[in-house]
């Protein structure tokens, strides 16, 4: 958790992944005025986080750009493999037998 602490108000909570890039420290805040408490992104650069934390507003959770891309990959190539596409993994991409 980059922004915020264990004890925070989740809210309303919002995923956010984006690949290169983040959407910068002012979209940041624009979410947290709008009502989100808590953003869940791939990563966030330095600058962003430490002007977040001084607003004081919200909650950032960093998931991890490769836990991210696992994660997700993995349940496209679950889908893939059900239509009966062969699938190939590696690189900690791990896909269930589908039967």
């Amino acid at each position: 958790m980059r922004v915020g602490g264990k004890d925070s108000y989740a809210g309303k909570i919002y995923v956010q992944m984006s690949g290169l890039t983040g959407p910068g420290e002012k979209i940041l805040k624009e979410y947290f005025e709008a009502g989100v408490g808590t953003l869940v992104m791939m990563h966030i650069p330095e600058k962003d986080a430490k002007a977040l934390k001084e607003h004081g507003v919200g909650n950032v959770i960093i998931a991890g750009h490769l836990s991210s891309d696992s994660i997700g990959m993995n349940v496209i190539a679950e889908e893939w493999a059900k239509q009966g596409v062969e699938t190939t993994m590696m690189s900690g991409v791990v896909c269930k037998e589908v039967k």
